[in-house]
């Protein structure tokens, strides 16, 4: 099956299919020149990916050097990378490795063009968290149509080539749809066979994950990241961005009467001028949601609040994702607040834990503009 026979497209899949975007000044990373199409196998090749004598970091010297680009976790939380692999690494025993792909923040359509675009580059950083952690079983986990076609035709060609380590098993597994799903604990929990939903921690799926093992889940953004790490080094890594926010991010641009899309720019890079890459006037910016619908409502105009880690929580909200929505002058917070609260209790109704509840108890949020 074509993913051009793969029926109707979601207002999320729009955004995937729409021209990526760099900032002018902005080196290509991810959104290379050329990626509207999905980047073949020999292309990744040529660029230096799979491992090759030439790679600046040594395999021995990888969660060091993950540490030394300051690589965080790119599917919300943010949690150093570094942190994940070695405490796996250090173990004994069994392990699991996770590729994040399941995207079920509304906001977010940057892992899906990442999945549909680059899906040979995922693979890599998967693999290679295997070899440096010493996994036996790899995990790609995926819910959108188009993402599933891509990633399960990228992982044949991968093992038909002969790139995947003896003694390594890569899979495709198909999460079920819903907001919560994707949060780690859930994904392992549904590739364990149950229902995927989120279960209390400790302890944390780098503890005890996929069937009880010791499972690092990554999203799929890290590991692409992680395999540049490896073939170009981490000062290259920290060569943009801003001293505790290195590197660059995939943001998800949308909202008030945009060109939307996804943009890769350096962490650090304004609203204004993300909002100015997709066609609009900074100065319309009325509010945010950051970090996706639930990531924080901010009033008033942002064009001027730098997107990092620091600063973002600084204005009361969280980067999360890097989905933004920019919300027009016109636009009420507090019925913008009950509208989501009522799209996630028909979403997610028996997975949800107090979300709306707490949306509805604490207005106060919106009112104050966290």
């Amino acid at each position: 099956m074509s993913i051009s026979s793969i029926p109707t497209m979601t207002p999320q899949e729009q955004l995937v299919q729409r021209p990526s975007r760099r900032l002018d000044e902005t080196p290509a990373r991810l959104a290379l020149p050329g990626s509207e199409g999905s980047r073949s196998l020999s292309d990744e090749l040529e660029l230096g990916f799979f491992g090759r004598a030439d790679d600046v970091v040594p395999l021995g010297e990888m969660v060091d050097a993950l540490e030394a680009a300051g690589l965080r976790g790119r599917g919300g939380a943010g949690f150093p990378a570094h942190i994940k692999w070695r405490s796996v690494a250090d173990a004994t025993g069994s392990c699991v490795v996770v590729a994040n792909g399941h995207e079920g923040e509304p906001a977010s359509a940057k892992d899906q063009w990442l999945l549909t675009r680059r899906p040979h580059l995922v693979i890599d950083g998967l693999l290679l968290a295997a070899r440096v952690i010493g996994a036996q079983r790899a995990v790609l986990y995926v819910s959108h149509p188009r993402s599933l076609h891509a990633t399960r035709a990228a992982v044949a060609e991968v093992e038909a080539a002969g790139l995947v380590p003896d003694g390594t098993r890569v899979e495709v597994f198909a999460s079920t749809g819903g907001y919560v799903a994707g949060e780690e604990t859930a994904v392992c929990r549904g590739i364990s066979g149950h229902p995927a939903l989120p279960v209390a921690k400790p302890p944390r799926p780098s503890e005890s994950g996929v069937d009880g093992l010791p499972t690092p889940v990554n999203n799929v953004e890290t590991l692409a990241h992680a395999a540049r790490i490896r073939r170009y080094g981490a000062d290259a890594f920290c060569a943009v961005g801003t001293d505790v926010s290195p590197g660059t991010t995939l943001f998800t641009i949308s909202g008030a009467a945009l060109d939307g899309g996804v943009v890769e720019a350096p962490l650090g890079t304004t609203v204004g001028q993300l909002v100015a890459r997709v066609g609009g006037t900074p100065s319309d910016v009325g509010g945010l949601l950051m970090g996706g619908w639930f990531g924080g409502l901010l009033k008033g105009n942002r064009a001027d609040l730098s997107c990092c880690y620091a600063a973002v929580s600084a204005a009361g909200s969280g980067l999360g994702c890097a989905a933004i929505t920019v919300l027009g002058h016109d636009e009420d917070p507090l019925t913008l607040a009950a509208r989501l609260g009522s799209l996630v209790r028909g979403r997610e109704r028996p997975a949800v834990r107090g979300v709306p509840q707490r949306h509805a108890r604490h207005p106060r949020h919106a009112r104050q503009g966290r």
